[in-house]
């Protein structure tokens, strides 16, 4: 039989307010989404989520592509009005 390619996306997170990780759920589904469309079965697509803080020298070396959610600093916004 043919081998099995397993794909492995990394989606690292984080938020202050929620919002980042609200996008990182949406990516997640997204991924899963896609692959569906390319025809990747459960067991050769998987998301591993990790907390910034949380992720590892082995998931980022373990993992074939990468999805980043956070906040965006910027100093077009004004101090009173949070960022994401």
């Amino acid at each position: 039989s043919a081998p099995v390619f397993t794909k492995r996306i990394l989606l690292v997170w984080h938020s202050r307010t929620g919002l980042a990780r609200q996008m990182s759920d949406a990516a997640e589904m997204g991924a899963h989404a896609a692959a569906e469309e390319m025809g990747c079965g459960q067991s050769d697509f998987s998301v591993l989520r990790r907390r910034a803080r949380d992720a590892t020298v082995e998931d980022v070396l373990g993992s074939d592509g990468y999805i980043f959610c956070g906040p965006v600093i910027s100093s077009a916004c004004p101090p009173d009005q949070p960022s994401s």
